[in-house]
């Protein structure tokens, strides 16, 4: 299974997304109000860039709290670099194989700074932590064999809620269930550095359309969209078109939620769990295109999620008439069913967020606020280039 879900893995990487803020000075709460009525799309400024000098597939991973370092992984060489913000190569690590500190056959989440002078990054043995110069530091490790029946790279599913504690999708904990997702079950871990231990948290609220004994789903339709933002943890399920907020104080109940209102959000049916082939899995070309929450990011209380509609039965069908051959039928798919950027207020109303023709996609967000944007790549370059941006209203 694992092979399988790799090679989706290695055709089809899920990335995102964006932040939104915006504010003025002296100004009324109606004249703001009015303002903010007017917008009817954002928009990001090119500020300022960093450029690396390196060749390879490389995913810009994470900033550190000082803005001085940045963690960029090499998904082909399953190698991290840590690179200055002057785009200095400031060393080279591979973590992955059969080495002392090695976190297992590779890389289960982005790598992340935990600390000033350490990262850390989540495998099958669990999270492990390092410093500037590749000594571990820390580790915990999950009280359960780790299953990874698919790999989404570049998912955010590796979030620090502090030096010592971080929220992460590791599935295994319910032995059960693999591929599946039990709807009793936990869904996420909370990891403690500092104790070395995973702690299962969060089951499906009452208002998510997963919290039912009925039918169950499998992970591709859950795999969470997570963000923590000050006090706050924000969390989606894939094909859930819900947001669910808590304060990271409590973590057993959402303080908040929101339906987001799209025109259209193709749903993947669940199934009959005494008909469902637990021993037969394969992941085909109609599991990507349904609807799906793939990202948030929040700043100021202000919410941008990346998002799909999916595609209804008819239009998938007709795609698979058109391409026999299933890689082909793979590509088309990702193609038709494109992802969308949009602020979400808090009745779950969207205002489109569109990209500079440079970039794609969000890569992260600095302390400041500052958005860094991933290059489009539509042009070969012989050199690794991130975008540091701003947002504005159109």
């Amino acid at each position: 299974m694992e092979n399988s879900t790799l090679f989706s893995t290695r055709l089809f990487i899920f990335f995102s997304l964006g932040l939104f803020l915006f504010t003025s000075c002296g100004k009324s709460s109606e004249q703001d109000q009015k303002e903010n009525q007017e917008v009817n799309v954002y928009t990001f400024e090119i500020i300022d860039s960093v450029m690396v000098d390196y060749l390879g597939e490389v995913n810009w991973s994470a900033i550190s709290q000082d803005g001085e370092h940045f963690l960029v992984s090499d998904w082909q060489k399953k190698d991290i670099l840590l690179i200055s913000s002057d785009g200095e190569i400031l060393n080279s690590f591979n973590k992955t194989g059969d080495q002392p500190d090695a976190i297992g056959s590779s890389a289960l989440s982005r790598p992340q700074f935990t600390k000033s002078n350490e990262w850390a990054i989540m495998g099958r043995k669990g999270i492990s932590a390092f410093d500037y110069e590749g000594n571990q530091t820390r580790k915990a490790s999950p009280d359960f064999p780790s299953n990874v029946s698919f790999i989404q790279a570049d998912a955010d599913n590796l979030l620090f809620i502090g030096e010592d504690k971080a929220i992460v999708h590791l599935m295994g904990r319910d032995e059960k269930m693999n591929y599946y997702i039990n709807p009793e079950a936990t869904q996420l871990e909370l990891i403690d550095l500092k104790e070395g231990d995973f702690k299962g948290i969060i089951t499906f609220p009452e208002e998510s359309r997963f919290n039912n004994q009925d039918e169950i789903h499998d992970v591709m339709a859950i795999m969470p969209a997570m963000r923590v933002h000050k006090n706050k943890f924000y969390l989606a399920f894939k094909n859930d078109p819900k947001i669910y907020i808590y304060s990271l104080e409590n973590l057993d109940t959402p303080t908040a939620s929101i339906t987001v209102n799209t025109d259209k959000f193709e749903l993947k049916k669940g199934l009959d769990p005494s008909k469902a082939d637990f021993g037969n899995i394969m992941i085909i070309p109609r599991d990507f295109s349904y609807g799906g929450i793939e990202q948030i990011f929040v700043q100021d209380e202000k919410i941008i999620i990346e998002y799909s509609s999916g595609l209804s039965e008819s239009e998938f069908s007709d795609l698979e008439a058109e391409n026999s051959d299933p890689n082909v039928l793979f590509s088309s798919v990702f193609q038709k069913n494109k992802k969308k950027y949009a602020v979400v207020d808090s009745e779950g109303n969207l205002t489109p967020l569109n990209f500079p023709d440079k970039a794609w996609r969000i890569s992260f967000v600095d302390n400041q606020g500052a958005f860094w944007l991933a290059y489009n790549q539509e042009e070969e370059l012989d050199y690794e280039l991130i975008y540091k941006a701003k947002l504005v209203s159109q």
